[in-house]
């Protein structure tokens, strides 16, 4: 699990911002951009429960029509 890797493809593949996952997740949007830059290692208990849902399980995002991945894949 590299937590900042999977944030990342998170957001490019969702199209959601980091200002939006932070408000679905209740993470400070100031926190993942940390995160994602490599200036926190993210670690923190509180931060993966709250990012843990959106990542791996059961809220993870579906793509915004016209954002993420192509729709040439069909």
């Amino acid at each position: 699990m590299n937590i900042r890797e999977d944030i990342k493809k998170m957001l490019r593949e969702s199209g959601w911002t980091q200002g939006r996952l932070a408000d679905e997740s209740g993470v400070k949007q100031s926190t993942i951009s940390k995160i994602v830059t490599g200036a926190s290692k993210g670690g923190h208990s509180e931060t993966l429960r709250r990012l843990w849902p959106f990542l791996y399980g059961d809220r993870h995002p579906s793509p915004v029509p016209g954002q993420g991945q192509s729709d040439d894949a069909a």
